[in-house]
């Protein structure tokens, strides 16, 4: 609602009441009743956005929180296999790549891997890792 407009037309139906031209006024109460009445629509459309708005905003949270969860378990396995790896040398090593090799080909997801927030199949991670140690291993090769 335009607060000149309103003020406006409250100051014409002042003046129309005070030389009781109550048919003026009657009109000018009228529009008035409209302004007020379309900038209740405007509020409610508003507050509907802005609920839409939270909304979305929780269930980005709730999304967020999942996937940092999902994120932590897989370090702490990391960690955990890690540590074993420490344990058991190569043996653990070999353990660990055969771990993650059998997840291969089951269409498991991974999310946020390029912290884009989408989802990625397990499949491309683990061919780059793969990819990965493969070109180092040809470099270490290649170097010594």
């Amino acid at each position: 609602m335009s607060m000149e407009r309103a003020k406006e037309l409250l100051l014409k139906l002042n003046y129309a009441m005070d030389a009781k031209d109550y048919d003026t006024a009657d009109i000018l109460t009228r529009d008035l009743m409209e302004l007020f009445k379309q900038q209740n629509e405007q509020i409610k459309e508003k507050d509907m956005a802005n609920k839409n708005l939270k909304d979305h905003s929780e269930s980005l949270r709730k999304t967020f929180k999942q996937q940092y969860e999902q994120i932590e378990r897989l370090e702490n396995l990391v960690q955990s296999l890690t540590e074993k790896n420490r344990a058991l040398g190569n043996e653990g090593l070999k353990f660990f790549y055969d771990y993650f090799a059998e997840l291969h080909g089951q269409d498991l997801q991974i999310a946020n891997w390029h912290a884009n927030d989408d989802l990625e199949p397990f499949d491309n991670f683990f061919d780059s890792a793969e990819e990965a140690l493969n070109s180092e291993r040809d470099t270490d090769a290649a170097n010594h």
